[in-house]
């Protein structure tokens, strides 16, 4: 599968995933101990910083998204015809 992105980075890069790491490090959205515990939050206080976590990478996202959108449309002032 990372054979058509060439490399780990090449993967972040196309689907616009930078804000989920942090160098060659995975940003979690809640701290992890080498993958011993459940995935999912245990109690209230670590669904908010999990909930709050998600939300921050979605609104960073879409920031991400909105500003690859406008350097890659196409020029507005083109005319398109059907043929």
């Amino acid at each position: 599968f990372f054979d058509l992105f060439t490399d780990f980075s090449g993967y972040v890069e196309f689907f616009l995933l930078q804000d989920l790491v942090d160098g060659d490090k995975i940003r979690f959205f809640l701290p992890s101990d080498g993958f011993t515990r459940p995935a999912s939050p245990l109690d209230v206080d670590s669904y908010e910083e999990y909930m709050n976590q998600s939300m921050a990478f979605v609104q960073a996202r879409n920031e991400r998204i909105s500003r690859w959108a406008t350097s890659h449309q196409r020029d507005k002032t083109a005319t398109y015809s059907a043929t």
